[in-house]
C-alpha cells in the first residue's frame, strides 16, 4: 500500500451498515507505516495506519459483506497524542474502582 511499511500486525474489525441489523465481524490486519502526501504544494510524511479489506458471511443467509480498505492518516503529533492513549497508567484511570482487575496485565488474548 505505501513504500515506507513498519509493520503489519492482526486485528478484529466490527462494523454494522445502517440497513442491516447484524453486525459484521471479520479477523484482517493493519498496515502501519509512513506514506509520503502533497499537501499545500510541498511534500509531507504522514504516520499511516491502512486497515485492509475484510468480508464477513452472514450464518444466517450465507450474504457476504465487505469493507474496502480504509487509510487513516496522522501528523507526528497526532501520533504521539494516539501513542499516549495506550499508556498504562493512563488505562488504569479510565477504568471505574469497582471494576479494576489488573492481575495479569503482562499478556493481551483476544
Amino acid at each position: 500500500m505505501f513504500p515506507n511499511l513498519a509493520g503489519r500486525i492482526d486485528c478484529f474489525l466490527i462494523w454494522q451498515a445502517a440497513s442491516y441489523t447484524v453486525r459484521a465481524k471479520a479477523n484482517t490486519f493493519i498496515d502501519l507505516g509512513y506514506d509520503i502526501k502533497n499537501v499545500s504544494n510541498s511534500r509531507a510524511a504522514f504516520f499511516t495506519i491502512y486497515q485492509k479489506e475484510a468480508e464477513f458471511k452472514t450464518e444466517s443467509s450465507n450474504e457476504l459483506r465487505g469493507t474496502k480498505g480504509m487509510p487513516m492518516y496522522l501528523t507526528r503529533t497526532q501520533a504521539d497524542e494516539l501513542a499516549g492513549l495506550f499508556d498504562q497508567e493512563l488505562i488504569k484511570t479510565l477504568v471505574p474502582v469497582t471494576e479494576k482487575r489488573f492481575g495479569n496485565t503482562a499478556v493481551d488474548s483476544y
